[in-house]
This record gives C-alpha cells, structure tokens and sequence, in this order.
C-alpha cells in the first residue's frame, strides 16, 4: 500500500494513466485508436478541458488519505486498467505509447504490483466556490455567474475593438480606426447598462463578493479561490489489484466537470 503524487502536464487536453511497458507504436494512437485503447483497459484517460499542468494524488490498494478527501470528489469508476509490468506512469496520451519519451515517462513512474486494476477518479472541487453560492443564495450566484460570463464576452469584444482600430489606423485611416474603437466602446456600455436596468441586482455583486473574500482578508472571490486550489492536486486517483483474476469491469475516458 502506497500514497504517490505526480506532476505532469499536457499540451493535448488530455491525462491518462498507463502502463510504460506497453510496446510504442507508429503512428502513435490517433483519437480514435485512444478510444480502442481505453476499451481494451491499456490506458485510463481524463480530459481537461484545456492544456496545462495537472497533479494527481495516487492511492495503491488504500483509499485516498482523509486530507485530500476532504476536497476530492469521486467522478466515475472502478474501471479496468492492465499493468502487465507494474510500471505505471501519469502523462500526457500524446506520450501514449511512443519510444520517444523514455526519459520524461520514467520520472513520472510509479511502481506496483503486475496484474489488474480496479482504478476510481476524483476531481478537485473548489470548496470556497460552494461556500460563495451558499453565502450567495441560489439566485444571486446565478447572477454572478451570468455576470462573470458577460464580463469576460466584453473583454474580448473591447479587445477585437482595438485590434480592428490598430489594423485601420495603420491601414492609413485613423479617424476611421478611432470611430471603429468608439462604436465598440459605445455597444458595450449599452449593454451594460441594459444588463443593469434588466437585473438591478448586478450592482450590489461586488460589494457582496468583497464582504465574501474579506472573511480570509482577501480582496476578491478569484484570490480566495487561487489561493485554496494553489497547492492542491487536480486529480486522485485509487488503484486496488484484482486478485481474483479476470473481471467484468472496462475502461474508463472522463471528461473534466465544468461547475
């Protein structure tokens, strides 16, 4: 019985847990040949929903340690997953069976027993975040959670607005490029205040969110969050042997929750 924890990380949107002693193939295994592999219990797979640096927690034939239950969510399984050689490895699939990761693979190496197991997901969950809704109630979280969505739509739609006046301006036309700006700035201010005059209740968000986050001594919901999921692991992980031989069990591909 062990406790490990991994880091790694993907440029694929994926993580996945395999055995390194599993034979490279060329070309390595497309999304589809990830699916027959995942089927066939070679490799269990997490999509992040993003690139990036992903840490798991791993349990071998023990559940996670109460410290990190206390934030780790169970998301699917027990699903099946050979290790032939009892040389597990946490990665990115774009690593899945291929010869040219040797050395990275090898760092990320954890050793088991051979044989067969039975391997359960957990999720990190934002713990500040449920206490925010709750702090909230349901329709004001709802709210803030629309507003946070809006605020990130302006943002983009305001920086499309300077790129479009930038490429005008240098196109020759400046006064036309400073118009394009004024047009962009002067729709989302419209749609601002229509939000506002629509939910009266957007104003009062900040205030509330400063209230929340001053409880820790922060200034706002993002540093309180940040700073609970900044040494956290993203993923656990709880591998038990099969000792009774073959099972009924298959293999698991999960998708990141988005809340």
């Amino acid at each position: 019985m062990a406790v490990h924890t991994v880091k790694d990380g993907t440029d694929v949107a994926m993580m996945g847990i395999w055995d390194v002693g599993l034979e490279p193939v060329t070309p390595r295994p497309s999304l589809a040949g990830l699916k027959e592999e995942v089927a066939a219990a070679n490799v269990s797979i997490f999509s992040t929903g993003g690139d990036g640096s992903f840490d798991v927690v791993i349990a071998v034939d023990e559940e996670l340690p109460s410290c990190h239950r206390a934030y780790l969510e169970p998301r699917g399984g027990p699903f099946l997953l050979h290790a032939a050689t009892g040389r597990l490895c946490w990665a990115s699939t774009e690593f899945y069976r291929t010869a040219k990761p040797g050395k990275i693979l090898e760092s990320q190496k954890l050793s088991v027993v051979p044989g067969d197991y039975a391997i359960r997901w957990f999720e990190l969950v934002s713990l500040p975040r449920r206490e925010f809704e709750e702090f909230l109630g349901a329709e004001r979280y709802a709210l803030w959670l629309r507003t946070e969505r809006q605020g990130n739509t302006s943002c983009l739609i305001l920086v499309a607005a300077i790129f479009a006046a930038l490429a005008t301006g240098l196109a020759g036309d400046w006064w036309l490029g400073l118009g394009v700006f004024a047009t962009g700035a002067t729709v989302l201010a419209a749609l601002s205040w229509l939000r506002d005059r629509r939910e009266p209740g957007r104003k009062e968000l900040p205030e509330l969110e400063y209230e929340f986050a001053q409880r820790t001594g922060l200034d706002g919901f993002s540093e309180v969050e940040g700073a609970f999921l900044s040494d956290k692991p993203d993923f656990g992980l709880e591998l038990r042997r099969l000792e009774d031989g073959p099972s009924d069990l298959v293999g698991g591909w999960l998708s990141i929750h988005e809340e």
